[in-house]
């Protein structure tokens, strides 16, 4: 659990750096962060608590963290399996000098199954992170639909 909670801080660095392309070790960190979601026994509270800031824009509705919990909880009922892979160099990350906010963006891989049947695609995810009394803590999570 410990490393959940500084996966973040992580993921964007030391956050000194403006820009960051790919690499391989940012693929694995940001894959890190949505394996996280690929577990049941993951989806929890605590998780969601140390992730996110207090109030999110999650895929465009503004969230506290609770409703955002319960909707993650609604999302595995519905697909109790799912599998996220962060396609290999697409992870980048853009900080501010002071390190107080990042944006980070991958392309995902991505397949649920559930009762409904099985639905995969390719999805360009974006994470915006702000500084918070807890750390880096994501404020928005968004994103697009490439290949349903």
């Amino acid at each position: 659990m410990r490393a959940l909670m500084t996966l973040l801080a992580v993921l964007c660095g030391a956050a000194t750096s403006a820009d960051a392309a790919s690499t391989p070790r940012q693929d694995e960190l940001i894959g890190a962060y949505f394996a996280i979601w690929d577990d049941n026994s993951r989806v929890t509270r605590d998780n969601v608590e140390r992730l996110y800031a207090a109030n999110v824009i999650y895929y465009g509705h503004p969230m506290t963290r609770e409703s955002l919990y319960r909707d993650k909880l609604d999302f595995i009922s519905r697909w109790p399996e799912r599998r996220y892979s962060v396609e290999p160099g697409t992870a980048s990350k853009t900080c501010e000098s002071s390190g107080d906010r990042c944006v980070i963006t991958a392309i995902l891989e991505w397949r649920t199954s559930g009762a409904r049947g099985t639905r995969s695609g390719r999805s360009r995810v974006t994470l915006s992170l702000a500084r918070d009394p807890g750390g880096l803590k994501i404020v928005r999570e968004g994103g697009v639909t490439l290949r349903p």
